[in-house]
């Protein structure tokens, strides 16, 4: 499966080597796609991970997940989400939010 993750932080890197570890693809949505941790995070996964824009990271996703504290009605919520491309609008409203 596809999965974009917006952010690398704490909960975004679990998340991704626990997907990655299961045979997933990954793509990291953040600012700095070159930045030095995000490049050893990347590695570390292996050929199936890479780092992108956030917009890139939503469009290529099957399956997403927000960053926490994102949208406050969906605090506490499952934050799993559907393909980011069935909704253009919010996945381009969340790129210049996160800026890019």
């Amino acid at each position: 499966m596809n999965i974009g993750i917006i952010g690398a932080g704490r909960v975004g890197t679990a998340l991704g080597k626990r997907w990655a570890a299961g045979g997933h693809e990954i793509v990291f949505g953040v600012r700095k796609p070159g930045d030095a941790r995000i490049s050893a995070l990347v590695a570390e996964l292996g050929p199936k991970a890479r780092a992108a824009s956030n917009r890139e990271a939503a469009s290529f996703a099957e399956v997403g997940r927000d960053p926490p504290g994102g949208r406050p009605e969906r605090q506490g919520a499952d934050r799993l989400h559907e393909p980011a491309r069935a909704r253009p609008q919010r996945v381009d409203d969340r790129s210049q939010r996160l800026g890019g």
